[in-house]
């Protein structure tokens, strides 16, 4: 297996905990069990970015640049926290995304998303050095996974103080909806100079891959469920999110698409109905 999928298969992951002291009170500790407690019973039960960009790269499927989150509006994202929040995890699914498949351009400017938003929230987004240094185009590709192998080990959002309950919450549930995001617009905007057998097979693989999302999706629901203080957009929210729950389960089966050619899945009505309300989601989070 190639060094650089065994890194991120092994070690990428978002690590939800507090800056600490010597003097850290009980309180805080309850915090910090509880922010742990959040991304251990989240993220377990969900695809995580890199999963699932590792399996677009493992089936061949082509790498669209340009469609993560840019940073144009990242200052006005800090005037609601739980906007922050959201953001932040669609930036850090964007920067695992472009990051696996070597864009580092994109993946730098993920890095600004996460770091500014991080400090706004009151964390610190600990992007170790050697994980900046992957970055240099001056190094080779040997250098390159061997600071990747030691940076990614060490890379994680810390919180200073607080119930950070929410927040972590809210970070997941950014980056679950980006990696929907990522999928789809790849179905949508899949090449057309490819042999159509293999392109049909390709967007069979993807549009299975969106469907495979429906138990992710009931775990989120139920966390997000969890934070009903979050008002007034609360109950929009969670209602556009259990209406795509409701989408994916109209999804044809792996049989079903077999009858049909590439032209007719990207077209295909669960499949536009799904991506339309993810696209509602996300201009929810970032707009």
């Amino acid at each position: 297996m190639n060094k650089v999928v065994v890194v991120f298969v092994s070690i990428i992951t978002l690590t939800f905990t507090f800056c600490s002291n010597q003097d850290t009170s009980k309180s805080e500790d309850k915090g910090a069990v509880e922010v742990e407690k959040v991304a251990q019973e989240a993220l377990p039960n969900m695809r995580k970015p890199s999963e699932i960009a590792l399996r677009l790269k493992a089936v061949g499927a082509v790498y669209l640049p340009g469609i993560g989150l840019d940073t144009i509006k990242v200052y006005d994202y800090l005037k609601n926290n739980n906007q922050a929040a959201l953001n932040l995890g669609i930036y850090y699914a964007d920067f695992v995304y472009s990051l696996i498949y070597k864009d580092y351009n994109e993946a730098r400017m993920s890095v600004i998303g996460i770091d500014i938003l991080a400090e706004g929230l009151g964390a610190k987004a600990e992007m170790n050095d050697a994980l900046i240094k992957s970055f240099d185009d001056s190094i080779n590709e040997e250098q390159r996974l061997l600071l990747l192998d030691k940076g990614l080990e060490n890379t994680r959002i810390k919180f200073r103080s607080g119930d950070n309950k929410k927040t972590a919450v809210l970070i997941v549930t950014g980056y679950y909806i980006e990696q929907f995001y990522e999928i789809l617009q790849i179905i949508a905007n899949y090449p057309d100079d490819v042999e159509e057998a293999k392109r049909a097979e390709m967007l069979s693989l993807l549009y299975l891959r969106v469907g495979e999302q429906d138990v992710s999706l009931e775990n989120l629901i139920a966390q997000v469920n969890s934070i009903k203080s979050w008002a007034p957009a609360y109950k929009t929210f969670i209602n556009d999110l259990e209406r795509l729950q409701l989408a994916i389960k109209e999804m044809k089966t792996s049989e079903e698409l077999k009858s049909l050619s590439s032209k007719e899945i990207q077209s295909e009505k669960a499949l536009i109905d799904v991506r339309r309300k993810v696209l509602k989601l996300r201009g929810f989070i970032t707009e």
